[in-house]
């Protein structure tokens, strides 16, 4: 019975760091994406976190790591800044590892925000509870283990008590 009681622990345990790590940065204006490529290699490894701010254009720099939204469908870029057009109210953006900037400068509304920090690995776990749907299983499963918890406890004071039931 204690063996459970631990193990229930553990999986509480994993699931509150877990829900930290991806929905608690929400509450302090940071998204959370997840880099697919080695472009940003070896600052950020493929399956990052990548936590993003939103950030005035006027506040980025050169050498900023940005994330942008490169197309209509969706696809999210993270690169670093490798010049400013305050003019144009562009960006030009290069992945570290790659020998050339991307193919076309980054406007003002396409970025989403500045990189404030990346947790490698995570990025794999974040996609998997990306959406809606997800986010609510994640939250059932963390109450199930919660109302076992809770069982377990009842059950194992039962027990020193010498109370038994019939």
């Amino acid at each position: 019975m204690k063996v459970i009681t631990r193990m229930t622990d553990c999986l509480l345990a994993i699931t509150c760091l877990f829900v930290a790590a991806v929905a608690a940065p929400q509450l302090f204006g940071l998204e959370v994406y997840t880099v697919l490529s080695a472009s940003m290699m070896p600052e950020i490894p493929v399956g990052s976190a990548v936590y993003v701010k939103k950030t005035a254009f006027e506040n980025i720099r050169t050498g900023d790591i940005i994330t942008y939204c490169a197309s209509a469908g969706g696809v999210y870029v993270t690169h670093r800044v490798a010049g400013k057009d305050e003019e144009a109210r562009a960006l030009v953006a290069k992945g570290d590892a790659n020998e050339q900037p991307d193919g076309r400068l980054v406007h003002e509304e396409e970025v989403l925000g500045v990189v404030r920090f990346t947790v490698p690995c995570l990025g794999y776990a974040a996609m998997l509870f990306g959406g809606i749907g997800e986010k609510l299983i994640l939250a059932g499963l963390f109450l199930w283990l919660v109302l076992i918890k809770m069982i377990l406890v009842n059950i194992l004071k039962i027990r020193e008590k010498g109370v038994t039931l019939q």
